[in-house]
């Protein structure tokens, strides 16, 4: 985990020593949270006055549910949808991924499953329905980064997480 080094009421200046633009209290807070998900962080310090301010209510909420998202993906017990087995209903390949990942399901078995790729800010990036044994996700639109890919079929979720090279 990490405790933020400045609050960010302190100004921004003060937290961005890296020069990031646009210098705002949120912009610097979000890359902030980034960085940590980044390096795999699952849970963060904040200060007081950073969650007191509302212009910052929803950044710090998109990261609160988006560290939620990594411990559950790095929690996970999936029973529903297999992916993990030799002989898996499912594969996901490559990752770490460059401009496409691909789902390989075996036939019928993921029919009317819906693929989800979520920021680790909790930002739905991608959504479609999965009709065939073979599906690709374009990435190039996305910066590089942290992604969860959530393949969801009758209330019944896995969670993978994919990294953007």
């Amino acid at each position: 985990g990490a405790q933020m080094t400045y609050s960010v009421q302190d100004g921004p200046d003060r937290m961005n020593k890296c020069g990031l633009a646009p210098n705002t209290k949120e912009f610097v807070l979000r890359s902030a949270f980034n960085k940590g998900f980044s390096m795999n962080m699952r849970y963060f310090e904040v200060y007081k006055e950073d969650i007191d301010d509302v212009s910052l209510a929803t950044t710090i909420q998109q990261a609160s549910d988006s560290t939620a998202a990594v411990y559950a993906a790095c929690n996970s017990i999936v029973t529903a949808i297999d992916h993990n087995s030799r002989d898996a209903e499912i594969q996901v390949y490559p990752n770490p991924a460059g401009n496409s990942i691909f789902i390989k399901t075996a036939p019928g078995s993921l029919r009317n499953a819906t693929a989800m790729l979520v920021s680790p800010l909790g930002q739905l990036v991608y959504s479609q329905k999965i009709t065939a044994t073979v599906t690709e996700i374009r990435l190039v639109q996305l910066p590089p980064g942290v992604y969860f890919l959530t393949l969801e079929r009758n209330g019944k979720k896995a969670t993978i997480k994919i990294v953007r090279r």
